[in-house]
């Protein structure tokens, strides 16, 4: 759990320094990200198929996640008139908090959620003044 603190930590301030100085990205450019993830409750049904009896039973339940971490990594190329294209991919794992039913929390409950995802993205960056050297991206993927 410390690892996990001190490289979320040291993935957030890399980020920080590195945005502090956003100008137009011209040519191949690589960025790393990190940070908490939060995941809302899901509906879900428990099914019971009992080994003596054919009846198999279905109850309504909701589960609810504690907050995970996340791990961001994108590859671009940046064009001139601040046109840029990008693939991204990342991870992101949260564990099971709670799994609630009408007749109440089930007790013992171990599991986690686990995602990969892939994305492919075209963005425009606007420049919001030459001074500060912030911008405003609009993006599709």
């Amino acid at each position: 759990m410390q690892l996990k603190t001190i490289l979320l930590a040291t993935a957030a301030s890399v980020t920080l320094i590195g945005s502090a100085h956003a100008t137009e990205v011209r040519g191949w450019y690589f960025g790393l990200e990190g940070g908490a993830n939060w995941v809302a409750d899901n509906d879900l049904t428990l099914i019971a198929r009992p080994t003596t009896t054919p009846i198999t039973t279905a109850t309504p339940a909701t589960a609810s996640f504690d907050t995970g971490w996340a791990v961001l990594a994108t590859v671009g190329y940046g064009f001139w008139s601040h046109w840029r294209v990008e693939a991204e991919v990342g991870y992101r794992a949260n564990n099971v908090d709670n799994v609630a039913t009408p007749f109440g929390s089930i007790v013992g409950t171990d599991g986690d959620l686990n995602e990969l995802t892939l994305m492919a993205n075209i963005l425009y960056d606007i420049p919001l003044g030459s001074r500060c050297g912030w911008q405003l991206s609009v993006s599709a993927g």
